[in-house]
């Protein structure tokens, strides 16, 4: 941890997790009961004891700290659960069920040599083969429900070269080496391409090619060997011969928006490394025209870290910095720490360093990695940088979305129209709100509206700050919009209650208490509960049916006291019976039911029918 590794979910990061697991899996052996994190209680004591010939450790003892503190907190929320379907199935067989092991890594963060040694322990049998393929079928199953572009030709080799031209020419002549075919795709490999492969994340490139006069549309490429496959869909492999001169074209249009993503995602690194921590190393990236994606290990950023990363990207942007590349023996700068390379990735003799910053090729620029994806030339090309989003992956691991130059435009200006749209939803709401308060001599629920700026300024702004700033206001005028909503729709109905409860007053004083009712009106919803409510307070014994027309349904009600319980009536039963009348049903207990109609148009036969049931 001290030499910047973190726990993750592939290669050295996920030894780092299984050795942290195991030990948080004996720690509670020992009686540490999980409630809080004892490892990092640990790294005082082993400071003491090795700092002097470890002192880095002294040195990183706060991010070591941290780190174990996250990773212990992450287990501890999944470790007992996991140790109860362990034991559960432990004390029934000798045999450990395959699927359970899987289940135990999958749902609860168990390493499976964690969970093989447990069993060990135990003295059951686990087939670790089994579990491995179990998983091996998870990740198939996950890898087959990714997006894919292009068929891969793994059953096809080449010993063919392929020469890459394409970081300085968008276009090549080129001689044919080879021609297959492939489950209806003509795939043909030549000597040069100026075509990407997808690798290190960026997708592939697609393109155009040209033999004696005609062009064919190539839909993607694919890496055999050392060999470039372009792939043509629909076409016969007769149509090209070996030693063929071909002409192959780049579509520019969609590879300028991925190399606007890739610079992007290495400034986003930069950036992370500046604001967060040198120690969030990235787990992977991915780049296309419309978006990119980067994983690294870290705990949750806040808000105001993303801001900042996201100004920081944005102004280096605006700075218009030179971006350049240079191949170089990899001995030459293996060792250098200010020239971001991943440990345990690997490279060839001969490696590519993309800087940003800088004198050209000076290997002097604040952002420097081993790169062999395709750039632009200039900060400037990428156009404005947003964050979408930034969010947990997996234990440890996060992600961020963000968007660059056209994408970034059209999902803020996906935002502004359906802010648009909510608004004036919301707004129509707030005032037929408030006009039902004004009716009923109460004060309205005032909220300002929000200066229509937001077309204007994502139609000509540049300014990442105002702009930021503009959307997060908006955003927080549209929330307290729905806020003032509730809020008036709350006052309604007390205005609304208030007025019924006065209505429903008034009715009960015109009827006689001491015989059955049936009350048919004009009102809010709120007066069938009122009315109800009035005759339960005066111990009402008899039975009475109420029928609410609210203006768009109606709404019905049975009660029935003492006297009319004795005399065999039942409110649930008179709903059941009355209601279907006008459309409706409902029910409920002896003592007291509601209900509901759409039909408006036979309150009359209704209340004929309730008069009748009620004798009234």
């Amino acid at each position: 941890i001290a030499d910047g590794i973190l726990p993750g979910n592939t290669g050295r990061n996920y030894v780092l997790r299984r050795i942290l697991r195991r030990a948080v899996k004996y720690g509670r052996a020992l009686g540490f009961d999980g409630s809080e994190p004892f490892l990092p209680k640990i790294v005082d004591t082993l400071i003491a004891e090795f700092g002097t010939v470890f002192p880095e450790i002294g040195t990183r003892a706060e991010a070591i700290k941290e780190t174990l503190a996250t990773e212990e907190n992450s287990f501890n929320k999944t470790l007992d659960r996991g140790l109860l379907l362990f034991e559960s199935d432990a004390s029934k067989s000798n045999v450990f069920p395959t699927e359970d092991a899987f289940k135990l890594y999958d749902t609860y963060g168990f390493p499976l040599d964690l969970t093989a040694l447990l069993c060990r322990e135990r003295g059951i049998t686990l087939d670790e083969a089994a579990v491995e393929a179990r998983m091996e079928q998870a990740r198939e199953l996950s890898r087959a429900s990714q997006k894919k572009t292009i068929v891969r030709a793994l059953d096809l080799s080449s010993e063919s070269t392929t020469e890459f031209l394409g970081f300085d020419a968008d276009s090549c002549e080129a001689n044919i080496l080879e021609v297959h075919q492939q489950d209806g795709q003509c795939l043909v490999i030549t000597d040069k391409t100026v075509l990407f492969t997808e690798m290190g994340g960026q997708v592939g490139d697609i393109g155009t090619a040209t033999i004696d006069g005609v062009t064919y549309p190539i839909v993607g490429v694919q890496k055999i060997g050392h060999a470039t496959a372009h792939i043509l869909e629909h076409i016969q492999h007769s149509t090209f011969n070996a030693q063929q001169s071909i002409t192959i074209e780049l579509d520019r249009t969609r590879r300028l928006p991925i190399e606007a993503h890739h610079t992007a995602t290495h400034l986003l690194h930069w950036a992370l490394h500046e604001v967060v921590s040198t120690d969030a190393s990235q787990q992977g990236s991915s780049v296309s025209p419309d978006r990119l994606r980067f994983d690294f290990n870290s705990k949750a950023l806040s808000p105001a870290q993303i801001a900042e990363m996201e100004d920081r990207v944005n102004a280096c942007i605006q700075k218009a910095e030179t971006v350049s590349w240079i191949e170089l023996p990899h001995t030459d700068v293996k060792n250098r720490a200010d020239i971001m390379q991943f440990f345990g990735d690997k490279y060839g003799d001969l490696v590519r360093v993309v800087q940003i910053g800088g004198e050209s090729k000076a290997l002097n620029g604040y952002s420097m990695e081993l790169c062999g994806g395709t750039h632009v030339r200039n900060t400037s090309e990428i156009g404005f940088f947003k964050i979408k989003s930034e969010g947990a992956i997996a234990s440890g691991v996060r992600r961020i979305e963000a968007l660059c130059g056209p994408a970034a435009w059209n999902w803020l200006n996906e935002i502004a129209e359906k802010g648009t749209a909510e608004e004036k939803v919301l707004r129509a709401k707030l005032n037929q709100s408030n006009h039902t308060l004004s009716e009923a001599e109460h004060s309205p629920v005032e909220h300002a509206e929000f200066p229509h700026i937001m077309g204007a300024l994502l139609a000509g702004g540049k300014d990442s700050h105002q702009i930021n700033a503009t959307v997060k206001s908006y955003q927080n005028h549209l929330a307290t919009l729905r806020e003032a909503c509730i809020d008036a729709d709350k006052r309604v109905k007390k205005a609304q209650a208030t007025g019924a409860a006065k209505m429903a007053n008034a009715m009960l004083e015109d009827h006689d208490l001491a015989a059955n009712l049936v009350i048919q009106a004009e009102g809010p919803a709120a007066l069938l509960q009122e009315l109800m409510n009035g005759l339960k307070q005066q111990q009402f014994a008899q039975a009475a049916f109420f029928i609410i027309d609210d203006g768009a349904k109606l709404h019905l009600g049975a009660l029935c006291g003492d006297d009319a319980t004795a005399a065999g009536l039942k409110a649930g039963k008179l709903i059941q019976t009355l209601a279907p009348i006008v459309g409706g049903n409902g029910g409920g207990k002896p003592d007291m039911a509601r209900g509901a109609a759409p039909d408006r148009t036979k309150v009359s036969e209704l209340e004929a029918a309730a008069k009748q049931a009620l004798s009234v």
